[in-house]
């Protein structure tokens, strides 16, 4: 046989190779098409996803939009729809919820719309948050209102009292300050700032006693303008015989304190529609108040507390001491008391209790504390003095405290020259007493009131603001 010659044998594995690689070729685009299909299917079903979040999104902005449209147009009900099929749609704490409790505050459901902020301010730690849930339903908050109310924050913006003059608004925002109401002279003060919707409530009040109101230079009483400075109106005229104070916006109700000077009437606490109408009698013989967002705290002349809820029920709850000054603050109350601040140079405590009246005890004493306090972050900021009258000369400054009693500082040294305090240049304070009297804050400010009298006899208001850390103290009028 030849060696050349193949067996039958070689000749079938030759074939069977040919035939493997001829199989092996087949075998690679067959490879190729199984990638394809894979990277079609996951570059399908990722659109499909984003298509799936985008419709989500703009299902959720839809509902956003309504919810914003009906809160405008005063249709709660539907607002609150709208705000729930956004939080169905993405339950993170969002602008959903927030608009939420904004529509259970403006339709009375105060305690869900606490609860909403609570638990806002609980997951993000935002302090307006916490602001909210003391002040639900409020134009201002509680520590605010029982400093006259020199300041509001509303969202970014921040309107201030009699700056840059005496019986002025001011409204602030991030790049710009305009000047919304303008003061009309020296003797004119505002008051008690309140805001609801796109509108201020606000007092004017005569710088000195409210028997001598007819010397005013403005219409003294109960006021409100748009947050755009445009229609100013006149709610209630304080007269030389009638005199309206301590005004607050509630839901949308107007609360204030009215007095007849001329004889012993009893000082009522009452509440009217927005613009004045329906005026109704709460309770008689106050002397102040505050409110939590759910209850209001009335203040007895001869002593004592009275609870009232949002139907005008009333508890009474016993307390031996007239009340000067009162706040709530995180389901607590937080006051000073006539018995301890009779003497300026005495001590005057400020007291903490229950809503209920119970656990009374002292948060902070010393000499002439007291005078002014309100609370911001759960610390209690409030004026007090080392040398409590010396010289005719009132050493104020404004300190610091944890609501547990500790961590007590200095926030600022108050030692106003005459000249901050209005008087002429070559005043100097040997002869002048003054002392802090209010102190309000917003955002990382504080804005504080001094009282001073001269020789002259009378008493003046001037007013200031400083950081938070004391830093940049600024006269704003006087």
């Amino acid at each position: 046989m030849d060696n050349h010659q193949e067996t039958t044998e070689e000749l079938l594995g030759r074939r069977n190779n040919k035939k493997q690689k001829k199989n092996g070729n087949k075998k690679l685009p067959q490879t190729k098409m199984i990638v394809i299909i894979v990277a079609l299917a996951f570059c399908v079903v990722t659109a499909g996803i984003l298509i799936l979040f985008s419709l989500r999104n703009q299902n959720y902005n839809k509902q956003l939009d309504l919810g914003k449209k009906y809160l405008e147009d005063g249709n709660y009900a539907e607002a609150k729809i709208a705000y729930d099929k956004a939080i169905k749609i993405d339950s993170k704490p969002s602008e959903a919820y927030q608009g939420k409790a904004k529509v259970c505050e403006n339709n009375g459901d105060y305690q869900e719309a606490k609860e909403l902020y609570v638990m806002l301010y609980t997951i993000t730690g935002q302090e307006q948050y916490k602001e909210k849930q003391d002040s639900v339903g409020m134009g201002n908050t509680p520590g605010n209102l029982a400093n006259n109310g020199m300041v509001l924050t509303d969202g970014d913006t921040v309107y201030i009292a009699n700056k840059p003059a005496i019986g002025s608004i001011t409204k602030k925002t991030k790049d710009r300050e305009t000047e919304i109401l303008k003061g009309t002279g020296s003797i004119n003060q505002v008051k008690d700032l309140n805001i609801k919707g796109d509108t201020l409530y606000f007092r004017i009040d005569y710088m000195g006693l409210p028997g001598y109101i007819s010397s005013s230079e403005k219409t003294v009483g109960l006021y409100s303008i748009k947050t755009d400075g445009s229609d100013e109106t006149l709610i209630k005229t304080s007269t030389a015989d009638l005199y309206y104070g301590d005004l607050m916006v509630w839901g949308n109700s107007l609360y204030y304190i009215r007095r007849v000077l001329s004889n012993t009437k009893p000082i009522y606490l009452c509440r009217s529609d927005l613009n004045g109408a329906n005026e109704n009698i709460i309770v008689e013989g106050v002397s102040g108040y505050t409110c939590d967002g759910i209850q209001l705290y009335a203040t007895l002349r001869d002593g004592g507390l009275m609870k009232i809820d949002d139907s005008d029920g009333q508890q009474r709850i016993s307390f031996n001491n007239t009340i000067i000054r009162i706040m709530s603050y995180n389901e607590k109350l937080y006051l000073t008391c006539a018995a301890a601040s009779t003497q300026i140079k005495g001590n005057t405590p400020i007291y903490v209790m229950n809503t209920d009246g119970s656990d009374l005890h002292s948060i902070a004493q010393g000499p002439a504390y007291g005078m002014a306090f309100t609370i911001n972050d759960d610390y209690l900021y409030y004026s007090g003095s080392d040398n409590a009258l010396q010289d005719h000369i009132f050493t104020t400054d404004i300190r610091k405290l944890r609501l547990d009693g500790g961590g007590e500082e200095q926030v600022l040294k108050v030692t106003p020259s005459g000249e901050s305090l209005g008087y002429e240049p070559s005043t100097t304070m040997n002869n002048i007493d003054s002392w802090v009297n209010n102190i309000c804050l917003a955002g990382d400010q504080i804005y504080y009131e001094m009282t001073s009298s001269g020789p002259a006899g009378g008493s003046f208001q001037s007013y200031f603001s400083v950081n938070l850390d004391g830093s940049d103290n600024q006269v704003i009028s006087h």
